[in-house]
Protein backbone atom coordinates (compact mmCIF):
# COMPACT_ATOMS: atom_id res chain seq x y z
CA UNK A 1 0.00 0.00 0.00
CA UNK A 2 1.38 3.40 -0.95
CA UNK A 3 1.43 6.29 1.52
CA UNK A 4 -1.34 8.01 -0.46
CA UNK A 5 -3.47 4.86 -0.27
CA UNK A 6 -2.89 4.74 3.49
CA UNK A 7 -3.90 8.35 4.02
CA UNK A 8 -7.03 7.98 1.92
CA UNK A 9 -8.14 4.72 3.56
CA UNK A 10 -7.81 6.08 7.07
CA UNK A 11 -9.27 9.47 6.18
CA UNK A 12 -12.43 7.67 5.06
CA UNK A 13 -12.52 5.54 8.23
CA UNK A 14 -11.87 8.41 10.65
CA UNK A 15 -15.50 9.39 11.32
CA UNK A 16 -16.47 6.05 12.85
CA UNK A 17 -13.02 4.87 13.93
CA UNK A 18 -13.68 5.10 17.68
CA UNK A 19 -17.06 3.35 17.51
CA UNK A 20 -15.42 -0.07 17.92
CA UNK A 21 -14.04 0.95 21.30
CA UNK A 22 -17.55 1.82 22.52
CA UNK A 23 -18.73 -1.78 22.13
CA UNK A 24 -18.36 -4.30 24.95
CA UNK A 25 -15.75 -6.33 23.04
CA UNK A 26 -14.01 -3.19 21.86
CA UNK A 27 -13.61 -1.95 25.43
CA UNK A 28 -12.10 -5.29 26.42
CA UNK A 29 -9.65 -5.22 23.52
CA UNK A 30 -8.70 -1.62 24.26
CA UNK A 31 -8.05 -2.45 27.93
CA UNK A 32 -5.93 -5.47 26.98
CA UNK A 33 -3.84 -3.62 24.42
CA UNK A 34 -3.38 -0.62 26.69
CA UNK A 35 -2.16 -2.85 29.52
CA UNK A 36 0.22 -4.65 27.19
CA UNK A 37 1.74 -1.42 25.83
CA UNK A 38 1.88 0.39 29.17
CA UNK A 39 3.81 -2.43 30.78
CA UNK A 40 6.62 -1.97 28.25
CA UNK A 41 6.87 1.82 28.11
CA UNK A 42 9.02 4.07 30.25
CA UNK A 43 7.06 5.76 33.03
CA UNK A 44 8.31 9.28 32.33
CA UNK A 45 9.38 11.50 29.46
CA UNK A 46 8.18 12.71 26.09
CA UNK A 47 7.50 10.04 23.51
CA UNK A 48 5.84 9.36 20.18
CA UNK A 49 2.91 7.26 19.03
CA UNK A 50 3.52 6.38 15.38
CA UNK A 51 0.25 6.01 13.51
CA UNK A 52 -1.70 7.45 16.42
CA UNK A 53 -5.02 7.69 14.57
CA UNK A 54 -7.60 9.54 16.65
CA UNK A 55 -5.32 9.63 19.70
CA UNK A 56 -7.43 7.20 21.71
CA UNK A 57 -4.37 5.44 23.13
CA UNK A 58 -2.22 8.57 23.44
CA UNK A 59 -4.89 10.15 25.63
CA UNK A 60 -4.83 7.39 28.24
CA UNK A 61 -1.07 6.82 28.08
CA UNK A 62 -0.36 10.48 28.80
CA UNK A 63 -0.17 11.21 32.52
CA UNK A 64 1.65 13.45 34.99
CA UNK A 65 5.05 12.05 34.07
CA UNK A 66 4.58 11.01 30.46
CA UNK A 67 3.60 13.04 27.40
CA UNK A 68 2.69 11.34 24.12
CA UNK A 69 3.01 13.14 20.77
CA UNK A 70 0.68 11.83 18.05
CA UNK A 71 2.09 11.27 14.55
CA UNK A 72 -0.16 10.15 11.71
CA UNK A 73 -0.43 10.52 7.94
CA UNK A 74 -4.22 10.91 7.97
CA UNK A 75 -5.47 14.49 8.18
CA UNK A 76 -8.93 13.36 9.31
CA UNK A 77 -7.59 11.08 12.03
CA UNK A 78 -5.43 13.85 13.46
CA UNK A 79 -8.34 16.29 13.38
CA UNK A 80 -10.06 14.01 15.88
CA UNK A 81 -6.89 13.44 17.89
CA UNK A 82 -6.52 17.19 18.43
CA UNK A 83 -9.86 17.20 20.29
CA UNK A 84 -8.13 15.02 22.88
CA UNK A 85 -5.46 17.74 23.19
CA UNK A 86 -2.19 15.84 22.58
CA UNK A 87 0.51 17.46 20.44
CA UNK A 88 0.00 16.27 16.85
CA UNK A 89 2.33 15.97 13.84
CA UNK A 90 1.09 15.05 10.37
CA UNK A 91 3.73 12.95 8.66
CA UNK A 92 4.50 9.51 7.29
CA UNK A 93 6.40 7.12 9.53
CA UNK A 94 9.16 6.85 6.95
CA UNK A 95 10.15 10.53 7.02
CA UNK A 96 9.50 12.39 10.27
CA UNK A 97 10.03 16.16 10.67
CA UNK A 98 11.47 15.66 14.15
CA UNK A 99 14.87 16.39 15.62
CA UNK A 100 17.15 13.37 15.90
CA UNK A 101 17.35 11.81 19.35
CA UNK A 102 14.78 14.14 20.91
CA UNK A 103 12.32 11.58 22.33
CA UNK A 104 12.46 9.19 25.26
CA UNK A 105 10.24 6.42 23.90
CA UNK A 106 8.06 5.48 20.94
CA UNK A 107 5.37 2.95 20.20
CA UNK A 108 2.96 1.86 17.47
CA UNK A 109 -0.26 -0.13 17.80
CA UNK A 110 -1.42 -2.23 14.81
CA UNK A 111 0.51 0.07 12.48
CA UNK A 112 3.38 -2.06 11.16
CA UNK A 113 0.78 -4.05 9.17
CA UNK A 114 0.02 -0.97 7.07
CA UNK A 115 3.50 0.46 6.52
CA UNK A 116 4.72 0.36 2.91
CA UNK A 117 8.33 0.20 4.14
CA UNK A 118 8.37 -1.08 7.75
CA UNK A 119 12.16 -1.36 7.91
CA UNK A 120 12.61 2.27 6.97
CA UNK A 121 9.82 3.33 9.35
CA UNK A 122 11.39 1.53 12.32
CA UNK A 123 14.80 2.91 11.45
CA UNK A 124 13.39 6.44 11.20
CA UNK A 125 11.60 6.05 14.54
CA UNK A 126 14.80 4.87 16.19
CA UNK A 127 16.61 7.95 14.88
CA UNK A 128 14.23 10.41 16.54
CA UNK A 129 14.56 8.66 19.92
CA UNK A 130 17.57 8.73 22.21
CA UNK A 131 20.04 5.88 22.63
CA UNK A 132 18.30 4.29 25.61
CA UNK A 133 14.73 4.75 24.34
CA UNK A 134 12.46 1.72 23.87
CA UNK A 135 10.35 1.31 20.75
CA UNK A 136 7.31 -0.88 21.44
CA UNK A 137 5.57 -2.47 18.45
CA UNK A 138 2.16 -4.08 18.99
CA UNK A 139 0.82 -6.08 16.05
CA UNK A 140 -1.88 -8.56 15.12
CA UNK A 141 -0.42 -12.06 15.34
CA UNK A 142 -0.96 -13.60 11.91
CA UNK A 143 -0.71 -17.12 13.36
CA UNK A 144 -3.54 -16.61 15.87
CA UNK A 145 -7.35 -16.85 15.54
CA UNK A 146 -7.43 -13.05 15.48
CA UNK A 147 -4.95 -13.08 12.61
CA UNK A 148 -7.14 -15.54 10.75
CA UNK A 149 -10.17 -13.29 11.27
CA UNK A 150 -8.45 -10.18 9.93
CA UNK A 151 -7.03 -12.19 7.05
CA UNK A 152 -10.54 -13.28 6.09
CA UNK A 153 -11.75 -9.68 6.39
CA UNK A 154 -8.98 -8.61 4.02
CA UNK A 155 -9.96 -11.25 1.48
CA UNK A 156 -13.56 -10.01 1.62
CA UNK A 157 -12.46 -6.43 0.85
CA UNK A 158 -12.61 -4.78 4.27
CA UNK A 159 -11.85 -1.08 3.56
CA UNK A 160 -9.01 -1.03 6.10
CA UNK A 161 -7.67 -4.56 6.38
CA UNK A 162 -7.58 -5.14 2.62
CA UNK A 163 -4.47 -2.95 2.79
CA UNK A 164 -2.85 -4.85 5.67
CA UNK A 165 0.04 -7.28 5.58
CA UNK A 166 -0.12 -9.35 8.76
CA UNK A 167 3.07 -10.63 10.36
CA UNK A 168 4.27 -13.40 12.63
CA UNK A 169 6.49 -12.72 15.63
CA UNK A 170 9.57 -13.98 13.79
CA UNK A 171 8.83 -11.72 10.83
CA UNK A 172 8.55 -8.65 13.05
CA UNK A 173 11.82 -9.55 14.78
CA UNK A 174 13.53 -9.92 11.40
CA UNK A 175 12.15 -6.57 10.18
CA UNK A 176 13.40 -5.02 13.43
CA UNK A 177 16.84 -6.58 13.07
CA UNK A 178 17.19 -5.13 9.58
CA UNK A 179 16.26 -1.73 11.02
CA UNK A 180 19.05 -1.98 13.58
CA UNK A 181 16.84 -2.93 16.52
CA UNK A 182 16.81 -5.92 18.85
CA UNK A 183 13.89 -7.41 20.73
CA UNK A 184 14.53 -7.43 24.48
CA UNK A 185 11.04 -8.35 25.68
CA UNK A 186 7.99 -9.99 24.09
CA UNK A 187 4.45 -10.43 25.44
CA UNK A 188 0.99 -11.19 24.09
CA UNK A 189 -2.68 -10.85 24.98
CA UNK A 190 -6.19 -11.55 23.57
CA UNK A 191 -5.95 -15.25 24.34
CA UNK A 192 -9.46 -16.34 23.35
CA UNK A 193 -11.29 -16.72 20.04
CA UNK A 194 -12.54 -13.44 18.52
CA UNK A 195 -16.16 -14.58 18.94
CA UNK A 196 -15.69 -15.40 22.64
CA UNK A 197 -17.47 -12.89 24.94
CA UNK A 198 -14.29 -12.69 27.03
CA UNK A 199 -11.32 -11.22 25.13
CA UNK A 200 -8.76 -12.96 27.32
CA UNK A 201 -6.95 -9.84 28.50
CA UNK A 202 -4.23 -11.44 30.59
CA UNK A 203 -0.66 -10.63 29.52
CA UNK A 204 1.24 -13.81 28.72
CA UNK A 205 4.07 -15.23 26.65
CA UNK A 206 3.45 -15.01 22.88
CA UNK A 207 1.97 -18.09 21.24
CA UNK A 208 -0.49 -19.06 18.51
CA UNK A 209 -3.22 -18.27 21.06
CA UNK A 210 -2.26 -14.61 21.59
CA UNK A 211 -4.16 -12.43 19.14
CA UNK A 212 -1.77 -9.53 19.48
CA UNK A 213 1.90 -9.44 20.41
CA UNK A 214 4.04 -6.54 21.60
CA UNK A 215 7.81 -6.48 21.28
CA UNK A 216 10.05 -4.04 23.13
CA UNK A 217 12.87 -3.03 20.81
CA UNK A 218 16.15 -1.34 21.64
CA UNK A 219 18.90 -0.03 19.42
CA UNK A 220 21.54 -2.62 18.62
CA UNK A 221 24.90 -1.94 20.19
CA UNK A 222 28.17 -2.71 18.47
CA UNK A 223 30.50 -4.87 20.58
CA UNK A 224 33.16 -2.87 22.36
CA UNK A 225 36.67 -3.45 21.15
CA UNK A 226 39.31 -3.96 23.88
CA UNK A 227 42.03 -1.35 24.09
CA UNK A 228 45.13 -2.47 22.32
CA UNK A 229 48.51 -0.84 22.32
CA UNK A 230 50.89 -1.51 19.51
Amino acid sequence: MSMSDAGEAFDKAAHGYDDWYLTEKGRQVFHAERSLIEGLLTEQGVGLEVGAGTGVFAEVLTDAGRLVVCLDLSKEMLARARHRSPPCVRSSAESMPLRRGCLGFAYMITVIEFLPDPIRALRETSQVTDEEAPLVVLFVNRESPWGELYGEMAEKGDPIFKHAHLHSLEEVKEISRKAGLSSVEEWGTLTTEPADPDAGDEVTEPSVKTGVIAVKLMKQRLPECPNKFY
